[in-house]
């Protein structure tokens, strides 16, 4: 599980950027949570695509 802290420095990660569309799924060990699953793309150079 990811904690809080990793969770915002990976949204404070300029250098990070979601490309495409976040998908939502059952848990395959069906708990009450959902999970996602997203593409996630890394500037080499740590610069923002934008």
């Amino acid at each position: 599980m990811l904690t809080q802290q990793e969770f915002e420095s990976i949204l404070a990660d300029a250098s990070k950027r979601i490309d495409g569309n976040i998908t939502w799924r059952e848990d395959p060990e069906h708990s009450p949570a959902r999970e996602f699953r997203v593409e996630l793309r890394s500037m080499p150079d740590g610069r923002s695509s934008s």
